[in-house]
């Protein structure tokens, strides 16, 4: 019998989106199902094709890896209402070198993201290919510790491209996003944060804004990322890189070709670093809301049409003619 999945080794599915028989006349959704859910398994590997999906695809043991053959390797699911693609149950899980398209051209009010990284740790999501995801967005790390974002290319429509919801230490890094409606990155507001932003590159095509990192107890480094706005977009009556809380922002490339009305970088609370970044066509490079605490220094700020730095309380720091 020929079979849409067979076992290559222990714990080691190889699934065919070609074959014609599948698990139970399941269809390659339940056959992809069966095998990321038995007991035994630690790896499933999709092969060039394309994977149609009709509902949410959960892994809930620990230590599986789901691996493609690249962008061929295409996971198609095109939601109809609030619905996860992904989602992601067991710690130490792996999602590596496949595509996730879910075909949309414009944004659509969906609650759910498309991965759903749901409270467990040390997962990672590498080198995969996100296009057309609608929603709010396409990659949630919803609590859980010390997870991975990174060596992606996401194009999306959604309200957030990557979201960090609660847990420690995380890292986002070189990542190519295409926003093409709301923000790129949000860290949100939690007590326990502490995430690595870095190497990423973004390019806005929505009057959003880029990074916007939340209250946290420690420090999240956003640095030596490249935020483009194309076009005339901009971060209207907004800012591309807004820090609400503890961060450290150093050594972005920040360009909009957009002055009126908008900020490279604003600082709206206290005990932020902002140092060494390339600023250029905003109205303000830097706006610093009324503030009692950090340091603003060293930054390389041009073409902005109000300022290189607004200063809306005198006393926030000594160093901020060194800009």
């Amino acid at each position: 019998m020929v079979m849409q999945f067979f076992q290559k080794g222990p714990g080691h599915y190889v699934i065919d989106p070609d074959l014609t028989t599948q698990h139970n006349n399941t269809g390659i959704y339940g056959s992809l199902g069966w095998a990321l859910n038995q007991a035994s398994t630690r790896c499933v590997e999709l092969v060039p094709g394309t994977y149609q999906m009709n509902g949410t695809l959960t892994t809930s043991n620990n230590g599986v890896m789901i691996r493609g053959a690249g962008e061929c390797s295409r996971i198609y699911y095109q939601r109809s209402a609030n619905d996860t693609i992904l989602h992601i149950q067991g710690n130490d899980t792996i999602l590596d070198n496949f595509r996730i398209d879910e075909g949309r051209t414009s944004y659509i009010s969906y609650s759910d993201p498309c991965i759903d990284i749901d409270n467990v740790s040390n997962c990672i999501v590498k080198n995969c290919f996100f296009t057309g995801i609608t929603g709010e967005n396409v990659i949630k790390i919803n609590g859980g510790d010390y997870c991975k974002v990174f060596n992606n290319f996401i194009d999306s429509w959604t309200n957030r491209s990557v979201y960090s919801l609660f847990g420690i230490d995380a890292m986002i890094y070189n990542n190519i996003i295409n926003s093409r409606y709301g923000v790129a990155i949000v860290l949100s507001s939690n007590p326990v944060n502490g995430i690595i932003v870095t190497r990423n590159i973004i390019n806005m095509h929505a009057n959003a804004r880029a990074i916007w990192a939340g209250t946290s107890a420690y420090p999240n480094v956003i640095c030596k990322n490249m935020i483009k706005y194309s076009g005339s977009y901009g971060p209207t009556n907004d800012s591309a890189l807004a820090l609400a809380g503890y961060s450290v922002a150093a050594r972005n490339f920040i360009e909009a070709n957009w002055t009126s009305n908008t900020n490279g970088i604003i600082v709206s609370a206290s005990n932020n670093l902002v140092m060494e970044n390339r600023i250029r066509y905003f109205s303000y490079g830097v706006w610093k809301a009324a503030v009692s605490s950090g340091y603003v220094m060293y930054n390389l700020i041009t073409n902005c049409s109000s300022g290189e730095v607004y200063n809306f309380n005198v006393g926030y720091d000594a160093l901020c003619a060194m800009n």
